[in-house]
């Protein structure tokens, strides 16, 4: 069975026709009032100077004391909102939004405190979305504590009515989800981007590296050869197999590379965007060859994985998850294949310089090997260099992420232990 979407928002519009109007100011007495509606604390100087048995009858009675909020700090009273929206001649739209428990607790939203910062910092960014004016909104919310996943009811409506459409378009509806999906995860949305930009800085640095040392290689053996064949294989000769992987990798992405830069325009500037379809597609092949190998695969996987998690955040949908994987995927492939073109024209500014198109002389074996051997150590090294300083990285995300859960579990257990123990008094 599939989990639950991590953010649910739900939406209705009832126009003031029949008894639509009755039936929103039922509403209004059903979420500040329903069992579990967060009513909010007392300043601790007033509870303290109050008995027990009057608190409860305080927090029933006193303004403000049914659940709901709004855009001031104060609650709201329920029977102004009530006459307001029996009197009320336009659209009134509903909303439920929720997450799920453990999301909650992870991320600090178990309480009514959170959920109001939250709708009063984009309530009007998202009725922007849906063409009301900040002027022209009115609105009100109550925090439902239910178990599985805590929500929030919010009630809006035009203070003079504009709009005639209740349905939300589409593109509307994905606009003011997205707003609200991106708020409550915010935190941990800028913690993914951070896990997400530094895996793919790590792909881009392996990349410059990679591509440095195919490139040292060629230039090495072009400058020191006799009168040779620009053809690496017939270079180190049939018996390539027995070379070990990082000669191997250096030795097929330096014909690759040599392959392209004979393709690239002899003028302009060397970007992607600019060269002739098959240069680009086949600056795109040696990326992907690159992204596929052992040393780039796991970055790669957490860049997507990450970006997977930024996607979820605002939306459940298969496809559209698959979507956003995709782009991110073509964003790093088009990052990759860029330092490939600019790679593959630093070889066509030597041949320039040094009249490229001249073959290269014949080289030792065993001197070929051996320049080759240097520059695979130097991989290595900046291989292992890499490595270290993302091991780091990842301890310092995972210490920060468990203090966090562990602060959080513990307010939310000090929350429950209070209202039990006002339960009891009760």
């Amino acid at each position: 069975m599939a989990s639950a979407a991590p953010f649910i928002m739900k939406i209705k519009y009832y126009a003031p026709t029949g008894g639509n109007r009755e039936k929103n100011v039922d509403h209004i007495d059903y979420i500040a009032n329903r069992p579990g509606v967060d009513k909010g604390e007392l300043e601790p100087e007033i509870r303290s100077v109050a008995a027990d048995e009057d608190y409860v009858s305080y927090i029933n009675s006193r303004p403000g004391s049914f659940g709901l909020f709004g855009e001031k700090e104060n609650g709201l009273d329920i029977k102004p909102i009530q006459e307001e929206l029996r009197e009320h001649q336009g659209i009134v739209w509903r909303m439920v939004l929720s997450v799920r428990e453990d999301d909650a607790m992870r991320i600090g939203y178990t309480s009514r405190a959170a959920w109001e910062k939250m709708l009063r910092s984009q309530i009007y960014t998202a009725a922007g979305k849906m063409g009301i004016e900040r002027s022209n909104l009115r609105w009100c919310s109550a925090f439902h504590e239910a178990k599985g996943h805590p929500h929030a009811h919010l009630v809006m409506w035009e203070k003079t009515p504009q709009r005639t459409t209740g349905a939300l378009a589409p593109a509307e509806l994905r606009e003011v989800k997205k707003i609200f999906a991106s708020e409550i995860y915010r935190e941990e949305r800028l913690k993914m981007m951070m896990e997400k930009t530094a895996a793919r800085d790590l792909v881009r640095e392996k990349a410059k590296g990679s591509l440095t040392e195919a490139k040292e290689v060629l230039r090495k053996l072009r400058v020191q050869g006799n009168e040779g064949v620009m053809d690496l294989t017939a270079l180190f000769g049939s018996s390539s197999s027995s070379l070990p992987p990082e000669l191997q990798k250096s030795k097929i992405l330096a014909d690759q590379l040599y392959s392209l830069s004979s393709k690239l325009p002899g003028k302009g500037r060397a970007a992607l965007q600019f060269m002739p379809g098959n240069v680009k597609q086949q600056a795109k092949d040696i990326a992907d060859y690159l992204l596929r190998q052992p040393g780039f695969r796991e970055e790669v996987e957490k860049y997507l994985a990450a970006q997977e998690q930024l996607a979820k955040t605002y939306s459940h949908q298969p496809r559209q998850i698959k979507e956003a994987g995709k782009k991110a995927y073509d964003d790093l492939q088009i990052r990759v294949a860029n330092l490939v073109v600019r790679g593959a024209a630093d070889l066509n500014r030597w041949e320039n310089q040094d009249r490229w198109d001249t073959q290269i002389k014949a080289m030792q074996t065993g001197r070929t090997a051996n320049i080759v051997w240097k520059a695979c150590w130097r991989a290595v090294e900046s291989e292992r260099k890499i490595s270290e300083a993302q091991a780091e990285l990842h301890k310092r995300i995972s210490v920060r992420r468990q203090a966090k859960q562990q602060g959080a579990a513990v307010r939310y257990k000090r929350r429950q232990n209070n209202r039990s123990e006002r339960s009891f008094d009760e």
